[in-house]
């Protein structure tokens, strides 16, 4: 992976505004996304909704490969981990989707916010990561 130069990072660093609107329009859009697979839930299968992600997912890159915005290259050593980390993805698409067919969405969201407590435990216990009180 290419490494920052430190005008670029400099750079990256002078956009705190553009960084504001990205964050809050990806906030925006996985509750969107979260709102939609409710209201489908009840009409379509967690497969076809999924499948119906997966999709429009593949076709999102596919434009942004062709339009040269995007570049995918994996490093042989990290395929399978790639692999796990997509079939992982995958799993916790479907157990949210599934969820979100019987859990009503304030309550769903209550617990996907509790992932960053979720996540920094098993950091610690999976990856040996030391915890600090920050």
């Amino acid at each position: 992976m290419a490494q920052l130069t430190p005008a670029a990072a400099t750079a990256a660093e002078d956009r705190p505004l553009a960084g504001i609107v990205f964050v809050t329009a990806a906030v925006f859009a996985l509750s969107l996304q979260d709102a939609l697979a409710k209201f489908l839930g009840e009409q379509f299968a967690v497969v076809q909704i999924l499948a119906f992600r997966g999709l429009s997912g593949v076709l999102l890159t596919l434009l942004a490969v062709l339009a040269g915005l995007a570049v995918l290259r994996v490093p042989r050593s990290h395929r399978l981990l790639v692999a796990l980390r997509i079939l992982f993805a995958g799993a916790a698409a479907m157990a949210l989707y599934t969820g979100l067919r019987t859990v009503p969405l304030a309550e769903a969201t209550v617990l996907l916010l509790t992932a960053p407590v979720i996540i920094t435990g098993l950091a610690a216990l999976l990856l040996g990561d030391r915890l600090g009180w920050r």
